[in-house]
């Protein structure tokens, strides 16, 4: 990622990018100290990860989620003693840590590319200790990267491109800078 503002070091930046799987879906934590805000992206919590995870201290999150994302899904999966946290329950981890009011906003985002087979929700919650707590959900969408080029692949499912994640991570990244 391009440190196209000069508002932090790029290892910075670099450390903000590594964090889409930060208490998201790997047993790799990075400490709050080290890291600005979160952009964790097809990705929630594994219950394992979930229970370890001691994330005390407030810290930025936007998520992207497909709901139709068979690797991560919706609503969550259990396999043998894990399995993955539901999207909601992913979200309402995050609100409690960052002290959100519990009610949120919903709004539609624009569907741009009516073609690509899905639409974007995205759910902000305000009245955070520090930063904001929102989630992109992409209706139908598989276990993809919204809005780029590539594609998720033939097993993934269907990929949005009424937003890009990556500028979506830029906007968000700069309005939450290492402090």
């Amino acid at each position: 990622m391009a440190n196209h503002r000069g508002t932090r070091p790029p290892s910075v930046a670099a450390f903000a990018l590594c964090a889409v799987t930060a208490c998201g879906g790997a047993d790799v934590v990075l400490p709050p100290e080290n890291t600005a805000a979160i952009a964790p992206v097809g990705s929630t919590f594994t219950i394992a990860v979930r229970d370890r995870c001691d994330q005390s201290d407030p810290i930025p999150v936007t998520i992207f989620l497909g709901d139709r994302d068979g690797q991560f899904p919706w609503e969550g999966s259990i396999v043998g003693n894990d399995g993955t946290l539901g999207a909601e329950e992913n979200l309402e981890y995050w609100v409690t840590v960052n002290g959100c009011a519990a009610a949120r906003d919903t709004s539609a985002i624009a569907d741009l590319d009516p073609a690509d087979g899905t639409t974007v929700s995205l759910y902000a919650h305000a009245g955070c200790s520090d930063g904001d707590v929102r989630m992109f959900r992409v209706h139908d969408g598989g276990h993809t990267w919204p809005g780029s080029p590539l594609g998720g692949g033939p097993n993934a499912g269907l990929q949005t491109n009424d937003i890009s994640a990556s500028a979506e991570m830029v906007e968000f990244f700069d309005a939450h800078p290492l402090r």
